[in-house]
């Protein structure tokens, strides 16, 4: 189970690069079809609108991920919650987030992705 939520982390991380960020081809890998976020700024994305918009804006943002926590909750579903901190216009901005995750083929792709501004 630890090596389960060592790679998810890993993964976890992965989305929070500049690089992955920027890739489709990245991103495609790590999202499921069906994904849906609702993101800190109160919108919903699609695994088309993030393809869409977030190569764009990959190096925009350096996020630092905290306080990482997973829970497994079943053989093919794994939840995490975690911290996020990055920089815009000179203020520091702070999140709560959760993903979950689903194993599709022996890989780990994320299908759902909720982030809370902290005020």
């Amino acid at each position: 189970m630890k090596e389960i939520i060592n790679h998810i982390h890993n993964l976890e991380n992965s989305l929070l690069r500049s690089d992955a960020r920027a890739s489709c081809a990245e991103l495609d890998t790590l999202l499921c079809d069906d994904f849906i976020e609702f993101a800190s700024s109160g919108s919903v994305y699609t695994k088309d609108d993030i393809l869409a918009r977030l190569p764009e804006e990959a190096f925009l943002v350096n996020y630092i991920l905290q306080d990482f926590k997973a829970e497994v909750l079943s053989n093919n579903i794994v939840m995490t919650h975690f911290k996020t901190t990055h920089t815009k216009n000179s203020v520091m901005v702070t999140a709560l987030r959760t993903s979950l995750w689903r194993r599709e083929n022996n890989s780990w792709r994320i299908f759902f992705h909720q982030g809370t501004k902290i005020l």
